[in-house]
């Protein structure tokens, strides 16, 4: 009965029953614990974990399948390789290529131990999908190639059909449209007697049609991204699912460069290494995408950013270490991006690729000088009260402690900054004791 159980869940799911399928290996699992089978319990739940994470059902497959890959031992190599092939298809999908391919070194001498068909062409095609979202086009391609010749037409239809869907990104990533059309036009000629819930959704995600399995949350994802009518509908289920391999495909950065992607509305920043992607949350300030968005140039000196940015003009003695305070908090801002920020003889430049939702900066030099827009009042300005002059901009009030928290200050050392723009009537304080906020000063009171 145990075994019963278990070959109709696997049908179940295979089907595309897969909700079905998962409670009736639930209670498979539960039969091979009553009648003290260990052994077969734990396989069970092993599947049931990984169709679970497959189909996106899990909440946090990376985290699942990493407390799997750690509890499996050498003695159960087959669990062990399902495991760790699950496990980097989600690391890939994730951005986090370098962890990826470290599980894959891993599973490698398990999967040509076992000498297993099905995991070597499953290897061959995470290899692949892997060189290819960090730019090694040829060895994605070597990796397809071998793992066709693994292939069995009659029942490996969705490895095919993986394979044709690596061949069709890795053309576009490439340039080449017609090699990727013909990628997806071949998979539309394929079929097979009974196909799984998996391959009919990769069949209709490469011809955009066809019969669909509703239950698979990670083809629903991928789907609601591709039928986005804007960028921000079409990267807001990519990164609330954190599929920052698919946001950059979406973003149209080339695979593998280093780049910096200044996602539309707030959804933040996109940072993208050849090791991982990384998404930070918190969008730039307007003083901070001022800033960047000047590093379209080549090279950006400190005079052109404090015209630019500011609108003042430049006066080194005044005006440099608000240059290194505003460039430290953009390099914190960026994450991982903030070293591509480097000195050069005449200023600093970007190592990456920059991406902005706006028209990109002529990389001309400015032909007039910024006009001497500062006051007296100005003069007696640290950098730190003008970044909070700044912040202003975004928000309606602010109180001390926000202040402190946001600038990394003691508390003193926020009063005195607040009190001191008061004096200069640049903001005005409202409330009394803990309810005391500071704001803008209103048009009509300015």
């Amino acid at each position: 009965r145990t075994l019963a159980t278990d070959s109709l869940g696997h049908g179940q799911v295979r089907l595309g029953q897969i909700n079905q399928g998962l409670v009736t290996l639930a209670e498979a699992q539960r039969l091979a614990k009553r009648i003290g089978n260990k052994s077969m319990a734990a396989a069970i739940e092993i599947s049931r974990d990984l169709y679970a994470c497959e189909y996106g059902i899990e909440a946090d497959p990376v985290g699942r399948l990493t407390s799997l890959w750690e509890a499996s031992g050498p003695e159960n190599n087959y669990s062990q390789a399902n495991v760790g092939l699950e496990l980097a298809r989600h690391l890939t999908l994730h951005g986090k290529f370098l962890k990826a391919q470290s599980i894959l070194e891993t599973v490698a001498p398990l999967v040509y131990a076992n000498q297993n068909r099905r995991h070597e062409i499953q290897l061959n095609l995470r290899l692949a999908e892997l060189s290819g979202r960090r730019g090694s086009f040829f060895p994605a391609r070597h990796f397809v190639w071998f793992s066709r010749r693994l292939l069995n037409k009659e029942v490996d239809g969705s490895l095919e059909l993986q394979a044709l869907g690596i061949e069709a990104k890795l053309s576009a990533a490439e340039g080449q449209p017609l090699a990727a059309k013909q990628a997806q036009e071949k998979a539309a000629s394929l079929g097979s007697l009974f196909p799984s819930a998996r391959e009919r959704n990769l069949r209709a995600r490469l011809n955009g049609s066809g019969e669909e399995n509703q239950e698979d949350r990670v083809h629903a994802v991928l789907k609601a991204a591709a039928a986005g009518l804007n960028p921000e509908d079409r990267l807001k289920p990519l990164l609330t699912a954190a599929y920052l391999a698919e946001a950059s495909l979406a973003l149209k950065l080339p695979p593998g460069a280093p780049a910096i992607a200044v996602m539309p509305g707030r959804l933040g920043l996109l940072v993208q290494c050849p090791d991982a992607i990384e998404w930070r949350h918190q969008a730039l300030s307007p003083l901070q995408h001022k800033l960047l968005t000047l590093f379209q140039r080549p090279e950006v000196s400190k005079q052109v950013m404090v015209e630019s940015a500011w609108g003042y003009a430049y006066d080194s003695l005044r005006h440099d270490n608000m240059v290194y305070a505003a460039l430290s908090t953009l390099r914190r801002a960026l994450g991982n991006g903030g070293a591509w920020i480097t000195p050069t003889e005449n200023g600093y430049r970007l190592g990456a690729r920059l991406l902005l939702p706006t028209a990109p900066l002529p990389s001309a030099p400015l032909k007039e000088p910024a006009k001497h827009a500062e006051s007296s009042l100005h003069a007696e300005l640290h950098h730190r009260q003008l970044e909070i002059l700044e912040w202003l901009k975004e928000i309606r009030f602010c109180s001390v402690r926000e202040c402190q928290a946001k600038f990394a200050t003691s508390e003193i050392t926020a009063l005195r900054d607040l009190n001191g723009l008061c004096k200069l009537k640049f903001v005005v304080r409202t409330g009394k004791a803990r309810a005391t906020r500071y704001s803008a000063p209103s048009k009509e009171n300015a």
